[in-house]
């Protein structure tokens, strides 16, 4: 049966060929700086890591209402208003059930959204009545606040360090296909409302944009964090005016989260999430780039931080940001897979020499497993191409 599993799976990309790709068990290094083998030992190690990290500081209301007053924010259309409060239709579901991708690991539940589109017949209607109620009563069902997270290694970065694992949050499908939703009207506001500066997220823009102005024009360097805090946002949304039902139900999503991280096939025990955006989460980046604006704007205002002139854009040097809004900086930073530094001439050696050696010892390391040719085409197409492109 092994064998039968094997010839059936190693030879075309998928789950199965990436798990054996992937790099050895986690090993982590506790406050002694002794290296943990023991399953206990790491889960503690990662549920207190992530217990601190989602801790959200108190913050002064009357201190951030005041500093979203001088940001002077625009407030919405009443249309947009209207919109974003109206009752979800069975049309708004079914467009985002047709736009949710399979394959997809499940969340806490188990039920994927190929679940949820074989079964419409049977599921949409509840499944409406459940979300207009989210709606109206701010109120959501309790696994919608629940998700496992899988901790992805960085690249290059030292595997014993909890801190180097890019958490990825697995939701329930029900929860994504709300999310979606209330995403895609928020999309049809944002779109006008957030900076051309800001690429990331929105209809008719893209990202690898900032990367051009950054490596062709200038090395300015910001490093920031997906760090929000829940309590300004909400109050960001009652600044702008945007409806009670729609700041309900983002209350409902960003009152109270819980997640488990997943480690060798075991959960840790509960963590409490109080701050930051869920990634998988298809309406977390829109309110991250919501929240971000605020202090975009104020970069852009600020008559005393004077800029570099790039034909009609003006770019605000670092040590000014740094200086006067208490931003942090730093000399080399990881942005859409490409280190980025304040010198062009180190791009081949911070990017496409690493690479190479990288590769050449994970091809070093996989000669040993038993693949065909199509599985070793497989391997290349699936974890050697992307990561050159």
């Amino acid at each position: 049966m092994t064998k039968q599993i094997y010839f059936t799976h190693a030879n075309k990309p998928g789950r199965w060929l990436a798990h054996k790709l992937k790099k050895e068990n986690i090993q982590l290094i506790d406050d002694q700086r002794q290296i943990c083998y023991g399953s206990k030992e790491k889960k503690e190690i990662i549920r207190d890591y992530y217990g601190k990290l989602y801790t959200q500081e108190n913050i002064d209301d009357e201190r951030v209402k005041q500093y979203l007053q001088n940001a002077n924010l625009p407030q919405i259309p009443k249309e947009i208003e209207i919109m974003l409060e109206s009752n979800i239709t069975m049309m708004e579901l079914t467009e985002a059930l047709k736009k949710q991708n399979n394959g997809k690991a499940p969340g806490p539940d188990g039920l994927p959204a190929e679940f949820y589109k074989t079964l419409q017949e049977s599921l949409n209607l509840p499944l409406l009545e459940v979300m207009n109620e989210v709606m109206s009563k701010k109120m959501i069902p309790k696994s919608w606040s629940e998700a496992y997270i899988t901790l992805i290694p960085k690249e290059e970065a030292d595997a014993l360090q909890i801190k180097n694992y890019r958490p990825i949050s697995l939701l329930n499908a029900d929860y994504k296909i709300f999310a979606s939703i209330l995403a895609e009207r928020l999309k049809k506001y944002l779109n006008n409302f957030i900076h051309s500066d800001q690429n990331g997220f929105l209809p008719k823009r893209q990202i690898k944009d900032n990367m051009r102005v950054i490596i062709g024009h200038f090395g300015i360097l910001r490093e920031g964090i997906d760090n929000v805090n829940w309590r300004f946002m909400l109050l960001q949304l009652e600044q702008m005016g945007f409806g009670k039902k729609f700041i309900q139900a983002i209350e409902a999503i960003y009152h109270k989260q819980t997640a488990k991280v997943m480690i060798e096939g075991e959960l840790t025990d509960s963590i409490d999430i109080r701050k930051g955006t869920r990634q998988g989460c298809p309406l977390s980046p829109l309110l991250f780039v919501l929240t971000l604006e605020v202090l975009n704007r104020n970069i852009r205002d600020e008559k005393n931080i004077k800029g570099m002139k790039i034909k009609k854009e003006e770019f605000k040097q670092k040590e000014e940001l740094a200086d006067v809004l208490k931003i942090q900086v730093t000399n080399k930073i990881k942005y859409l897979g490409i280190y980025l530094t304040a010198r062009c001439s180190t791009l081949k050696e911070n990017n496409y020499i690493k690479l190479k050696q990288q590769i050449a010892l994970d091809l070093m390391k996989w000669e040993n497993l038993q693949l065909s040719l199509t599985g070793r085409i497989s391997t290349v197409k699936m974890n050697i191409l992307p990561r050159i492109l």
